[in-house]
């Protein structure tokens, strides 16, 4: 069967040559600290394939990244889930300049992103049990021309790798504090990093701490989100973006241990179709969902992750099985793929987000 097929297809369509250079990457090196694909998808163009074409940008369409982060994920489940980290931000940016009546911030960083390739990591609370992904943990001071910024996140995807960070900041004000979301480049004086990550599974995803020590962020770098409803259109069409090229990285993931088992014949014929199967409705279904998310139907996203996690969680159990305990005990990838695949618990939204209810 021709599995990944219709994923790949797209992924060679947009990033041309790309998968060829992944597949031809060992797994391990994917996979540790120094990941040489992270590089060689900015090369690539990979950075800006989410920024409207009003922004000079490719303007690919959510649906599009859908199979391109279950191909990537079937590569390297550590790209897969660092670049959804960053299509999440970039994705948040584009809906923010949507909604200006006129060109601000959110589109020039846009037209950097595309121009220059950068990565964006996200500053969001989302890595906190029981926060709103737009609530800060930031510290903000008042200054000359902007304001101070202290505090850390962690972990933080691509924290090697990003050219900016983005962050949620609660903006001292005469009428109480206001939302606002900041662009913060990675160069920024007082801006550090430290180790954090030290799991085995996803070591590869630049997760470490990002440290912000009264960094100056200039006042044409802040965007205002204008009023609850604002902050909530931001908050539910990122999160519905999110949760779909999120999911789509993890069936990837599985789908790595799928091919696995069809290449090596392993377990009845009927047993690896079935799971490639299962794994084809799943990425059909969210790229259904993507179509919706981009004319504006946010509903059901979180439940329909869900029901992909578990898609994923099971077909990865019996790829693991069919695979079997030699190759579990002389082939690391098969374990470390099998743990990375259940890692999508561990992603927001979290108790406290508003989708979560």
């Amino acid at each position: 069967m021709n599995f990944l097929a219709a994923d790949r297809a797209v992924l060679e369509r947009l990033l041309p040559g790309f998968d060829r250079e992944l597949a031809a990457l060992p797994f391990g090196a994917t996979e540790r600290p120094g990941n040489p694909a992270i590089p060689l998808f900015r090369a690539r163009g990979g950075p800006g394939l989410l920024v409207p074409a009003a922004a000079g940008g490719p303007g690919a369409p959510l649906a599009d990244l859908v199979r391109i982060q279950r191909a990537i994920g079937s590569r390297s489940p550590s790209l897969a889930v660092a670049t959804t980290m960053h299509h999440f931000s970039v994705a948040s940016i584009a809906v923010a300049a949507a909604a200006r009546p006129e060109p601000g911030i959110e589109t020039a960083l846009l037209s950097a992103i595309a121009s220059e390739n950068l990565y964006v990591s996200s500053g969001f609370a989302e890595g906190r049990s029981g926060a709103g992904i737009l609530s800060s943990a930031l510290r903000v001071e008042a200054t000359e021309g902007g304001w101070l910024v202290s505090g850390s996140k962690k972990p933080c995807c691509l924290s090697a790798s990003m050219g900016i960070l983005t962050a949620s900041l609660a903006i001292p004000g005469p009428g109480g504090s206001e939302i606002a979301v900041a662009a913060i480049p990675a160069g920024s004086p007082g801006l550090s990093r430290r180790p954090f990550w030290s799991g085995g599974a996803l070591g590869g995803a630049e997760s470490d701490e990002v440290v912000l020590d009264g960094v100056f962020v200039p006042e044409e770098a802040v965007a205002p989100l204008e009023g609850e409803v604002q902050a909530r259109a931001l908050f539910e069409l990122g999160m519905a973006s999110f949760g779909t090229l999120l999911a789509a990285s993890y069936a990837g993931i599985a789908s790595g241990l799928v091919e696995r088992a069809i290449r090596a014949s392993r377990g009845r014929p009927a047993a690896r179709e079935r799971l490639a199967i299962d794994l084809d409705r799943a990425t059909d279904d969210l790229v259904a969902a993507a179509v919706r998310i981009e004319s504006g139907e946010v509903r059901d996203v979180v439940g329909l992750r869900s029901r992909v996690h578990e898609t994923v969680a099971s077909v990865a159990r019996s790829s693991f099985e069919l695979l079997g305990g030699i190759a579990f005990a002389t082939d690391a990838e098969v374990a470390e793929r099998f743990v990375a695949s259940h890692a999508m618990v561990f992603h927001p939204p979290g108790h406290g987000d508003p989708s979560a209810s």
